[in-house]
């Protein structure tokens, strides 16, 4: 009668393994987004709610299934990558007309000169930007 409590702890431990694995791809594929041009870059947001979503299951059922190291460890480095993807995302889309625009003008750039002025007018809109969001 007690053989069948092994095989319900690998269960847990395989869908556990599971799961971690979803995380770590999710955290790859938001990474990823987050440094392709706007506008893809800001589907790293909704990627970024995706993998908090994962990242409390894969914590609470490494917490379950006796993996408590394992478990802290993914929140302690999962929570603070998260804030900073949601941040970054948050700031593309806060900034997105200028930033949009810097990519735009270093695309069609040719010359360094070229990127050296889109450098420069894009300090300039950022600037701008963020004097009118704070009341300046």
């Amino acid at each position: 009668m007690t053989m069948p409590a092994p095989r319900r702890d690998d269960d847990r431990l395989r869908t556990y393994r599971r799961a971690l694995g979803r995380l770590a791809i999710a955290m790859l594929v938001a990474w990823a987004l987050l440094l392709a041009p706007l506008p893809y870059a800001l589907a790293a947001g909704a990627v970024g709610l995706v993998v908090i979503v994962l990242l409390v299951q894969v914590t609470t059922r490494g917490w379950r299934v006796g993996q408590r190291g394992a478990a802290v460890f993914t929140a302690l480095v999962g929570v603070p990558a998260c804030l900073v993807l949601l941040g970054s995302t948050l700031l593309s889309g806060l900034f997105y007309g200028p930033l949009h625009e810097l990519q735009e003008c270093q695309r069609d750039a040719l010359t360094q000169a070229s990127l050296t002025q889109c450098r420069e007018q894009g300090t300039t809109a950022i600037t701008e930007r963020m004097s009118a969001l704070l009341g300046s």
